[in-house]
């Protein structure tokens, strides 16, 4: 599955990766991926969230008071060496299920987006409620706007 994530996606998981470990997260989860896809202006996410006020400090700042980290068990292990948690698996899943739904081989940052926020047990829709976005709202806008988004996609073969 992790073949077929868009150059943006994997932007968005390197991100991810790099925001766990400044937290000192042993795992990456959906949190994470939030945070990161909140920090490239160029989705769609980013777009809808900072329209709810959420946009990538705020979210950064809250994940870190929900979840405040500590010394890394296995500190000094590269970015890319954290493990990913069980609702980031989960919504991979649900990601690539979102880009067959459109139609895509590769999954952009619209279907990971559409993948963490999916369930009310992933860290991502508890984030951001805890920062007072309305997730069905947002959830809705990032699908309004994915259409540009997705015009760098490929379409499935």
């Amino acid at each position: 599955m992790w073949d077929r994530l868009s150059l943006a996606a994997r932007r968005a998981m390197d991100e991810a990766r790099r925001t766990a470990e400044a937290l000192h997260h042993d795992t990456v989860g959906t949190a994470h991926v939030l945070v990161a896809m909140a920090s490239d202006p160029a989705t769609a996410a980013a777009l809808a969230l900072a329209r709810q006020g959420a946009g990538p400090d705020r979210l950064r700042s809250k994940l870190q008071e929900l979840e405040p980290g500590g010394p890394r068990r296995g500190a000094g292990k590269r970015t890319e060496d954290a493990s990913f948690a069980l609702d980031l698996r989960e919504a991979a899943g649900l990601a690539l299920e979102e880009a067959e739904v459109d139609d895509r081989f590769d999954i952009a940052p619209v279907h990971i987006f559409l993948a963490v926020t999916a369930d009310d047990d992933f860290g991502a829709v508890a984030l951001l409620r805890a920062c007072g976005v309305d997730v069905e709202r947002a959830r809705r806008e990032v699908q309004g706007l994915a259409r540009d988004e997705l015009q760098g996609s490929l379409p499935r073969e």
